[in-house]
């Protein structure tokens, strides 16, 4: 998906290239199989997987969760979640419906006594268990 939306961005005639009218009854579909598969083609030249595989380590991530670019997940699972451009979760048992700004780091911490540390800003919601 990273690769598609970079291409989008950064490549108009990517962006262009589905036909016009592709929603309408009389469209032929075998244009659009024809331009896809070339949509396709351009974007398994230009994937990059192992970027995105070597910053998920060990994890879990469930459907609906969106990872940002240059971010790090290892040994976590994040589920319904968004974690924004540069943010860490680590050792993170669970997260679920949480929306992690950019340059974030959330880590489970080994140290005694344990207690929940925050550093939080305006206008925000913390919900703990």
């Amino acid at each position: 998906m990273e690769t598609m939306a970079q291409l989008c961005l950064s490549d108009p005639a990517f962006r262009r290239s589905l036909p016009a009218g592709l929603g309408r009854p009389d469209f032929d579909i075998g244009v659009a199989r024809s331009v896809l598969a070339d949509l396709l083609a351009r974007a398994l030249e230009e994937a990059k997987p192992d970027a995105a595989l070597d910053r998920i380590v060990d994890s879990f991530v469930g459907p609906f969760s969106a990872i940002g670019p240059g971010c790090i997940v290892t040994n976590s699972e994040i589920e319904h979640s968004v974690l924004m451009e540069g943010s860490q979760l680590v050792d993170i048992p669970r997260l679920e419906d949480s929306l992690i700004g950019r340059y974030v780091v959330v880590t489970r911490t080994q140290r005694r006594p344990r207690a929940l540390r925050l550093m939080v800003g305006d206008h925000c919601q913390i919900d703990v268990e």
